[in-house]
C-alpha cells in the first residue's frame, strides 16, 4: 500500500518533523493548514518552514541543532 489514508483532527496538536528541507517543507504545509502546532528536528532548516513553524505556534528556530539524545518523554508529546 503506497499511501495511508487517515483523517486525524490536528487542531492544536504537537506534530514533530524530522528533517528541514523539501520534503519537510511539503508535509509541514500541510500540517500547518490541519491546525497542528509544529517543531522541527534538523540540522538545518528552509526559510519557509522556519516561517511556518513559527505562524503554527511552535518553537522559533535558533539555527543551532545542539546534539541530544531525545527521550520518550520528549517525543511523547507529539501527536504526529
Amino acid at each position: 500500500m503506497e499511501f495511508l489514508p487517515i483523517s486525524w483532527r490536528l487542531q492544536g496538536k504537537v506534530a514533530l518533523l524530522a528533517g528541514g528541507g523539501e520534503v519537510a517543507l511539503r508535509k509541514g504545509r500541510l500540517l500547518h493548514r490541519s491546525g497542528a502546532i509544529l517543531t522541527v528536528v534538523a540540522p538545518q532548516v528552509c526559510d519557509e518552514l522556519r516561517d511556518i513553524v513559527v505562524r503554527s505556534g511552535g518553537p522559533a528556530w535558533s539555527g543551532r541543532l545542539k546534539a541530544q539524545i531525545w527521550t520518550g518523554s520528549q517525543i511523547g508529546r507529539a501527536h504526529v
